[in-house]
C-alpha cells in the first residue's frame, strides 16, 4: 500500500511539473488564426476568393508566425495575399527554368510597403553621392 502511495504521488508531481511549464496563453499568431476562422464561419473574407486561396493564407499565417490586430487588417491582408498569390502563379507561368517563385514571409505586402520597407533607394543617382571628407 506505501508503494502504491509513493507511485501516485510521484505520478502526480511529473504531471503537475508538465501542467505548471505547458504554455498558458495563445501566441498573437493562434489569435489570428482563431479569428481568420471566425471570419471565415461568418463569411466576413471576400467571397471571390477560392477556398484553397484560405488554406495557402492560413498555412502563411502559422509558419511565418504572421499576426494582425483586426478584422480589417486581417482582411486587407488577405486579399493582398491573394492578389500576390496571382502574381507569384502568373511568373511561374512565364518562367523558363532560371527560377521558381512561391510565397515567403513578405507575401501579405503590397508592392509599396516592399519598397518602402526595405530600405533600397535605387533612385541615388551620382550626384547624390558625396565624396569621403576624410583624409
Amino acid at each position: 500500500m506505501k508503494a502504491f502511495v509513493l507511485c501516485a504521488l510521484v505520478f502526480a508531481s511529473v504531471n503537475c511539473y508538465r501542467v505548471a511549464r505547458s504554455p498558458t496563453t495563445m501566441s498573437p499568431a493562434d489569435d489570428t488564426l482563431t479569428l481568420l476562422g471566425q471570419m471565415k464561419t461568418n463569411n466576413e473574407l471576400p467571397a471571390s476568393s477560392a477556398p484553397e486561396n484560405f488554406d495557402k493564407f492560413e498555412k502563411f499565417i502559422r509558419d511565418f508566425k504572421k499576426s494582425y490586430a483586426t478584422k480589417e487588417e486581417l482582411s486587407k491582408r488577405f486579399t493582398i495575399f491573394v492578389e500576390n498569390l496571382k502574381t507569384i502563379e502568373n511568373l511561374n507561368k512565364g518562367e523558363h527554368g532560371s527560377a521558381t517563385y512561391g510565397i515567403n514571409h513578405l507575401a501579405d505586402l503590397t508592392k509599396e510597403e516592399l519598397r518602402g520597407g526595405l530600405g533600397l533607394n535605387l533612385n541615388l543617382g551620382k550626384d547624390k553621392l558625396k565624396p569621403d571628407p576624410s583624409p
